[in-house]
């Protein structure tokens, strides 16, 4: 009986696997990855992945909350939504987080031109902000979504002439960056523009 029990133990042991599998999970940005991945491409990938995750029978996560008034599912590698019935201001669109959706940050070229295919020329808030008490217009910007500070900005999208803090001088005026069809913008917090999520 105890030999029937180990042979047992060890056929489910040998059906479990805790590798993790290239190219079967969406991200927006590496923090949504397990430990040891980053998002490459839309996809968590172990360091040292190559070739491309395209072509993978791949869905992003159930659709946004209906709140958003979404009228298109998202489509893989880069799931985006723009919540046009939630219009708010900065702050407010930092903090939205439902089930696995929150502010999207773009981070890669890539998805910055998927998002701007998918804003379809709205101007939206996307997890962009400036700390406070810079002296540039261009300086001190950093990925931010749900409250918590994030990475430095990295690869930048910025429409020409922008950021420019509304006059070429910085005085903190614009804190906060928009997604429009020319590239990113620096606008004042206070503004309200629908959100654009990503999971």
């Amino acid at each position: 009986m105890a030999r029937l029990v180990l042979i047992a133990i060890a056929l489910v042991g040998s059906c479990y696997d805790p590798t993790f599998a290239d190219c079967t999970t969406t991200c927006s940005s590496s923090a949504l990855c397990p430990d040891d991945l980053a998002c490459t491409g839309g996809y968590c990938r172990p360091a040292g992945a190559t070739g491309s995750c395209e072509g993978m029978m791949m869905s992003c996560p159930p659709m946004a909350p209906l709140q958003c008034g979404n009228a298109a599912r998202p489509e893989p590698p880069n799931c985006f939504a723009v919540c046009t019935g939630m219009a708010s201001d900065a702050a407010t669109a930092r903090a939205f987080k439902i089930n696995t959706w929150h502010l999207a940050v773009l981070d890669d070229p890539a998805k910055a031109a998927a998002a701007r295919t998918v804003a379809g020329g709205t101007a939206v808030w996307i997890a962009l902000v400036q700390a406070t008490g810079q002296t540039a217009p261009a300086a001190g910007w950093r990925w931010s979504r749900d409250g918590q500070a994030g990475a430095a900005l990295g690869t930048a999208d910025w429409a020409s002439g922008q950021p420019d803090d509304g006059d070429g001088t910085e005085n903190g005026a614009e804190g906060c960056a928009a997604m429009t069809s020319a590239g990113w913008t620096d606008d004042a917090c206070t503004a309200t523009h629908p959100l654009l999520i990503a999971p």
